[in-house]
């Protein structure tokens, strides 16, 4: 297998790949500029057999290749049509061994690239010297019971909840993208975060079509305080981003949101809620209180010495 880079004259192969993945899709993938890179993946006969994507950035020649803004992982999606465990093994291993191979020899001073969690297999990363990094998300199985999923809740969470309840909280599934921005735009003022606002706005527009995302729209005497946008994808609904308004003394808004985001998952016929998880501990404590499955998914990062050490130290010398 051999990974090619997705230009005019192969872009209809690319993407007569089979949809399994959402973040690969015509529609994710027009979300992006120039910078969203499609690669194809070709068996020993030049035919496609899978795709991904990933998003290049840095200066001056020297090229950088990442997870796009705002997606989970890289979309890898492939056709599998293996039909015992040795085959189907063996196969995993060929796509893994030929990204591996791809991004090895590839001049990015740096990458970085997310899997989806159902790639476990990483041996051929490790053999090609690139190391993986696990890193971990939680998820709530939605073929759970509505009252299993609220038992499983943290107990603050549940009086959140209550509490909620008792101010006459309501919410409201309609999107609206220019608050939403706006809210972002408050909440990110003093993180050291890209909104990535043209890409951003696009990814909302996706989001608000009706099989394609979920949006909870937390109201109190008709004022938005608290707002959460998901994202679908093979009925895992993801995470996409979170926002309060903190000025209206009702935080536990942003528990009501997921929360409402959670169920409205489970209306649609979702099977797993994903949180994106993250490293950030008081995230992931944060998301760990909505009672999920800790569940580890794995980032190969790399590049030419010293870029990524220089590349590490810039993100620790970044303000908290």
């Amino acid at each position: 297998m051999k990974i090619t880079p997705v230009n005019i004259e192969n872009t209809e192969r690319f993407n007569n790949i089979p949809s399994g993945n959402f973040f690969s899709s015509e529609a994710w993938c027009a979300c992006f500029d120039e910078r969203l890179k499609k690669f194809l993946i070709l068996d020993e006969k030049e035919n496609p057999i899978g795709r991904f994507v990933a998003y290049e950035g840095g200066k001056s020649g020297f090229k950088t290749l990442i997870t796009p803004p705002f997606a989970p992982h890289i979309g890898l999606s492939v056709i599998d049509t293996k039909n015992n465990p040795v085959k189907i093994n063996t196969f995993r291993k060929q796509v893994i061994e030929a990204i591996a191979s791809f991004i090895a020899s590839s001049k990015y001073v740096y990458f970085k690239l997310e899997f989806d969690v159902a790639w476990q297999d990483m041996q051929p990363m490790i053999w090609k010297g690139i190391n993986p990094q696990v890193r971990y998300t939680y998820r709530i199985d939605l073929n759970q019971s509505t009252e299993a999923i609220t038992a499983n809740l943290d107990a603050n969470k549940r009086n959140k909840l209550n509490k909620a309840s008792k101010e006459e909280f309501t919410i409201s599934h309609v999107p609206d993208i220019e608050l939403a921005i706006e809210m972002l735009r408050v909440n990110l003022r003093d993180k050291p975060v890209a909104l990535h606002e043209p890409i951003l706005r696009k990814i909302l527009e996706l989001s608000a079509k009706e099989n394609w995302g979920i949006w909870s729209m937390v109201k109190v005497s008709e004022k938005i305080v608290a707002m959460n946008v998901c994202i679908l994808s093979n009925q895992v609904s993801y995470n996409l981003l979170s926002a309060i308004d903190r000025s209206s003394g009702h935080n536990h808004g942003g528990t009501f949101s997921i929360y409402q985001s959670i169920m409205r998952s489970k209306e649609k016929g979702q099977l797993v809620f994903d949180f994106e998880g993250s490293g950030i501990p008081e995230i992931e404590q944060y998301f760990r209180s909505f009672g999920g499955e800790i569940t580890p998914y794995f980032s190969v990062q790399g590049g030419k010495w010293p870029w990524p050490m220089i590349l590490k130290w810039k993100q620790k010398k970044r303000p908290a």
